[in-house]
């Protein structure tokens, strides 16, 4: 395989995938950060680094390349549905539902589409479910009698 070629990047990208399906995260993360030196365009490479950073349970790294995919592609649903992910564990709920309300917009009959309508519905739950907030009591002021 020639060097430094778009074709090892692909490659590369591929690869990470089995790595990340194998719980090898670790070696996904490698694999894709050699991809995108070679090709830092690509949106689809960032998004799966956002989630093997994600699934190495290193959220901010994550949302920084999830940041990067958008920004390289507005209408890539993928990257949507995985900054949205990593949006609602930064506690950024309306960011997150905003990015999968587009995902489904951007691909309404993919895979993508329905996860991103499953945790919209699990945003909603969530939500219902909470409890009302107890109501402020005000401290009774003291007298000077």
């Amino acid at each position: 395989m020639p060097e430094k070629t778009l074709q090892q990047a692909d490659i590369l990208i591929d690869r990470a995938q089995t790595e990340a399906d194998a719980k090898n995260y670790t070696e996904a993360v490698t694999d894709l950060t050699t991809a995108l030196a070679i090709d830092p365009a690509n949106a689809d490479a960032y998004t799966f680094r956002a989630n093997a950073y994600h699934d190495l349970e290193r959220n901010d790294v994550a949302l920084a390349d999830a940041e990067k995919a958008v920004a390289i592609d507005a209408n890539n649903a993928d990257a949507r549905l995985m900054r949205g992910i990593l949006y609602l564990a930064a506690g950024r709920d309306d960011e997150a539902r905003r990015d999968w309300i587009k995902a489904v917009e951007l691909a309404p009959d993919s895979e993508t589409a329905k996860a991103a309508q499953r945790h919209i519905e699990t945003l909603d739950n969530n939500v219902k479910n909470e409890p009302e907030p107890e109501p402020v009591k005000k401290k009774k002021k003291k007298s000077k009698d």
